[in-house]
């Protein structure tokens, strides 16, 4: 029996690759969000997205904070904006950027929260166009909208 010769695929050092949040994310949707899709289909990524930016002021709104979670819907752009907490204005860009980076890993800030893995606003960050450029434009709405130095979360996805 002859041996079959292996072709030289040249694994190497050279060979692999650390990607930085947003390539790692973009490269492999199925392990953030699923299929991408076009949105014509119920289970398009674009739906796992919507659901984590409303998953977030979900618990907000659970949790007391906030009366309100608007949902605007208009020419294939939707805007969630709640009226929680926010962010603290020191962790805004680790909270989305950096995977496994949020307050949801215990129980002292969120005592009942929908989403846990620390992936939601940064897979939402990697795959919407119209992401704002962070940090300046998150100070910028922080000092716009409240005293107490916090983000007050709006998100766009269109």
């Amino acid at each position: 029996m002859s041996e079959k010769k292996k072709p030289d695929h040249g694994y190497t050092e050279d060979s692999i690759r650390s990607l930085d949040w947003k390539e790692h994310i973009r490269t492999r949707p199925g392990m953030y969000i699923g299929k991408l899709g076009d949105g014509s289909s119920k289970d398009d990524g674009i739906y796992v997205l919507l659901k984590e930016v409303i998953d977030n002021s979900i618990d907000e709104h659970v949790m007391g904070y906030g009366k309100n979670i608007d949902v605007a819907i208009q020419d294939g752009q939707v805007d969630v904006r709640d009226y929680g907490r926010g962010i603290p204005l020191g962790k805004v860009v680790e909270c989305v950027s950096k995977i496994n980076t949020g307050g949801k890993y215990d129980s002292k800030a969120f005592q009942k929260s929908v989403g846990l893995n620390g992936v939601g606003t940064k897979a939402v960050n990697a795959y919407v166009k119209a992401a704002p450029k962070w940090p300046n434009s998150l100070k910028e709405i922080s000092k716009k909208t409240n005293a107490k130095k916090r983000v007050t979360r709006k998100t766009v996805l269109g």
